[in-house]
């Protein structure tokens, strides 16, 4: 009778601990095809990039790829990302968490918060950035323009314009601007970065292709 209570019990647990992780799956799943970082997903961008103060400009083809899952500190879902620009291959980190979209990698610029699930006018995000030698700025995003009907190529749905401000000690920081447009289930479709540094450097992203479940 005792090892048939314990049968019983252990297989109730095992139920409750199946159906709770079933759920987070589908939850995660969810996210990540509204997001969209399933494994597979590949995006193609045409890059121009543009040096006022080198009287240069580049125009480079991006390819962005989702490659693996995994996940950080045994909670939040996580992706490896792999993009190829320039004649190199980097890796960085897009994290799920909380519906929010994270974005973490080895250059000053790359860590901030993507998207998040269900935005609306006005909603804005804010994180804390560290570029180093002591010097911090909050990376404020905010939602600027809602398309109820925005079409690329063969998709029509809504998309997003994300404007990115940077500010330090309150204060916000000339020079810096970001534009971004996104589409639910597409992704990023185009943007626009602008940085007053030693001089006027731009880059602009143009989707030219995308491949997502």
């Amino acid at each position: 009778m005792r090892n048939t209570k314990a049968f019983i019990i252990t297989s109730t647990l095992f139920i409750v601990l199946s159906a709770c992780a079933c759920s987070k799956k589908q939850q995660d799943n969810k996210f990540a095809s509204y997001l969209p970082v399933q494994i597979g997903n590949t995006w193609v961008y045409q890059v121009t990039d543009t040096m006022e103060f080198a009287v240069k400009k580049d125009t480079q083809t991006v390819t962005i790829t989702v490659i693996k899952d995994t996940f950080i500190d045994n909670t939040s879902q996580s992706f490896v990302v792999e993009e190829s620009r320039w004649g190199y291959k980097r890796n960085i980190i897009w994290q799920l968490k909380n519906g929010e979209l994270f974005k973490t990698g080895p250059n000053w610029n790359d860590n901030k918060i993507l998207f998040k699930e269900n935005p609306s006018i006005g909603d804005f995000w804010i994180i804390d950035t560290d570029y180093g030698n002591g010097t911090n700025f909050d990376d404020t995003s905010y939602v600027a323009e809602q398309y109820e009907r925005y079409t690329f190529k063969d998709a029509t749905g809504q998309a997003f314009k994300i404007q990115r401000d940077w500010s330090q000690y309150g204060k916000a920081q000339k020079g810096y601007t970001n534009e971004e447009l996104y589409m639910p289930y597409i992704g990023l479709i185009k943007a626009t970065y602008e940085y007053d540094i030693y001089g006027k450097h731009s880059e602009t992203w143009t989707l030219l292709d995308y491949y997502t479940k």
